[in-house]
């Protein structure tokens, strides 16, 4: 069926040889997919697609998510119809859950039209509903910030951000939050 497209799931096992554990139906528009585990068990996979934008490279949109409860045995999709499109100049470059509830999502902004806080997504309940981290300290554009990590430290949640310093280096910044609401630098 070419209206749909499928992500095969491979355990990798120590002895370097893998299995086929399922597949899953995602769109056709398919161009990126990621994913982590929050314990042996708990796994999420994420699957993005683009849509057609007002910049050269459109928008994108997480259009399927999937969780695994038996360390990747079987999946489950979770319903993301309310997630957002970001437009991006180029394409999702991080996307994370670190619990069941808590998760992010976040792009690549290489103009400086791009607010880099609407241009990054959270979610409190699992993953069903997305929203803009609107609340995060003003960030040069013009450095190219790039999410690079999102964990939790104790009783704070840590956003890691990667920006490209005047001598071509790089620098990085953490924004701290015990809430997801109000954060700091």
């Amino acid at each position: 069926d070419i209206s749909t497209s499928k992500i095969i799931v491979l355990r990798f096992e120590k002895n370097g040889q893998c299995e086929t554990v399922t597949s899953l139906a995602v769109d056709n528009a398919v161009y990126k997919i990621g994913g982590n585990f929050i314990s042996k068990n708990v796994g999420y996979l994420f699957a993005f697609k683009e849509e057609a934008g007002i910049h050269a490279k459109g928008d994108s949109k997480l259009s399927s998510l999937f969780i695994t409860e038996d360390g990747g045995n079987t999946w489950n999709s979770i319903s993301v119809q309310s997630a957002p499109s970001i437009s991006l100049s180029t394409d999702i470059i991080f996307s994370k859950m670190i619990s069941e509830n808590v998760g992010i999502i976040s792009g690549r902004y290489w103009a400086n039209d791009y607010d880099f806080c609407e241009r990054t997504l959270l979610t409190t309940n699992g993953g069903r509903n997305w929203e803009c981290i609107s609340t995060l300290p003003k960030i040069n554009i013009l450095s190219s910030p790039e999410v690079t990590d999102f964990t939790k430290q104790e009783e704070s949640y840590v956003l890691t951000v990667r920006h490209i310093t005047s001598e071509n280096g790089y620098e990085y910044a953490k924004y701290k939050s015990s809430d997801l609401n109000v954060w700091m630098h």
